[in-house]
């Protein structure tokens, strides 16, 4: 301490301004530094701003956090006999919570609105589905200068909400697949990796196993298994609070097993379905943002005959993150 007052009485003091700039410098440096660790560790807005539309990542809300979010999804299938036309429109609301760093909680109350279209009659089933309940546990997390990795499991139970009495108009009951739930209790099980770059890239991968159980009219829908693949990217920011756009292309695989009606398989049911997937997220500020998804079916390898989906489907929706 001597050496360093002799040497600056040799060299005159440092202003008192000059000390006070030196100072708020320093302070500076040690703020960013602070807010890069941050956005590196997985800072939920950054993250969630990666996150692809058409399936699940591998991240978690932080503790006590909350997420909304909204969606419509449109889709339209045509019998290749032309006997059936359905559009489909989906309006699930999913409500999440953060409870702690490694384990988030979520709800989904499905609205459901089915237009169908036969020779015979036309009709429209709406209300709500089969509400979903789902649990996330981020089980490995590792941070280093490029980025994060982070893998989580997903488990949850599908109940027997929805209405399964709607019938045709001056006939019987509508098929079970027309109806806006299956009158059983299924479980779901999934895995989920996500790989984020600090300079503003992710990558995801992801399946999930929805085991179906016997319902009204001992009818059981067939095991379903959902696969994906996706890409982000950053491609316009400004400083904030200004608007951020995140674009996205997903692939997406969905394998159905047969239906079964009193333990017998039915020919007309069960296939697989690929889609690729061109997405957006655009966030409006720091807990506001749209999203979107076109998925472009190219491969439909269906058991017998049943509804085609030869049309994109579109989705829109809008999530809302707080504390």
């Amino acid at each position: 301490m001597d050496a360093i007052k002799t040497t600056l009485a040799g060299f005159g003091k440092i202003p008192p301004r000059r000390q006070r700039d030196r100072r708020m410098k320093r302070r500076i440096t040690e703020l960013v530094s602070s807010m890069s660790a941050v956005l590196l560790l997985g800072f939920p807005y950054a993250v969630s701003a990666q996150h692809p539309v058409n399936s699940i990542a591998g991240v978690t809300l932080f503790p006590e956090g909350s997420l909304i979010s909204a969606r419509l999804v449109s889709r339209q299938l045509q019998r290749a006999d032309g006997t059936k036309d359905v559009d489909l429109y989906l309006m699930p609301t999913n409500l999440n919570y953060g409870l702690n760093r490694d384990l988030t909680l979520g709800i989904t109350l499905p609205y459901i609105r089915k237009e169908l279209s036969t020779p015979a009659f036309s009709t429209t089933v709406e209300g709500l589905g089969d509400i979903i309940l789902v649990a996330k546990h981020r089980y490995f997390l590792k941070n280093y200068e490029g980025g994060t990795t982070q893998f989580a499991v997903v488990g949850g139970v599908k109940l027997a909400t929805g209405d399964t009495d709607a019938n045709a108009p001056g006939g019987g009951p509508l098929p079970m697949s027309d109806q806006l739930g299956s009158g059983s209790t299924d479980f779901l099980l999934g895995w989920s990796g996500s790989w984020f770059s600090k300079y503003s890239r992710s990558f995801h991968i992801s399946a999930l196993y929805k085991k179906n159980t016997e319902g009204d009219r001992n009818f059981q829908f067939g095991d379903f298994v959902n696969y994906n693949l996706s890409a982000n990217w950053l491609v316009y920011h400004q400083p904030y609070p200004r608007p951020e756009l995140y674009l996205g292309v997903e692939l997406n695989g969905e394998y159905t097993r047969h239906n079964e009606l009193n333990g017998a398989k039915l020919a007309d049911s069960g296939g697989h379905r690929l889609f690729v997937s061109p997405t957006f997220h655009w966030f409006l500020s720091r807990n506001w943002n749209l999203e979107g998804s076109v998925q472009f079916p190219i491969l439909e390898e269906l058991n017998g005959i049943q509804p085609e989906e030869n049309d994109p489907r579109l989705l829109l929706g809008v999530r809302f993150q707080f504390r």
